[in-house]
């Protein structure tokens, strides 16, 4: 496991994808329309962007406290480092639907893009309530 800031990054967003995707798969085996309305957002915003601040400071605290950088442990702490990132992911998520943000990264916010695919699909109902409830649904599903 990687030492310096980029590596421990991407270590991190390698876990992410893995988990992420995994979830995704899961969903997709059930109802593949499901799996790329509900999870592939929250795929998608998690592992494209942020400083991944959090993870690598808890990163960094593992290894300052004398935890190994390689090994089974090491990549049990390393999945923890990136349950943070995910967290997070939620947070935004919630903070928001919560203020009625419209983009986060540089791209729509999590419940704005559910709620154009709601348009975009021609499904009932209002659009923007749709966004936030699959927002929620998809943080609840993704953090099992």
């Amino acid at each position: 496991m990687p030492v310096d800031r980029d590596g421990a990054r991407r270590a991190v967003e390698l876990v992410l994808r893995e988990y992420l995707d995994e979830r995704l798969r899961e969903v997709d085996k059930l109802d593949g329309d499901c799996g790329q309305d509900l999870v592939a957002p929250l795929v998608d915003f998690t592992v494209r962007g942020g400083r991944r601040m959090r993870s690598v400071l808890a990163w960094w605290g593992w290894l300052a406290c004398g935890g190994p950088s390689e090994g089974s442990q090491a990549e049990a702490a390393m999945r923890a480092c990136a349950a943070i990132e995910l967290l997070q992911s939620f947070a935004l998520t919630h903070d928001d639907v919560m203020d009625s943000a419209k983009l986060r990264r540089g791209a729509p916010a999590c419940h704005v893009a559910h709620a154009q695919s709601h348009k975009k699909r021609g499904y009932h109902g209002e659009p923007e309530r749709y966004g936030e409830s699959m927002a929620v649904l998809c943080l609840l599903y993704t953090s099992d």
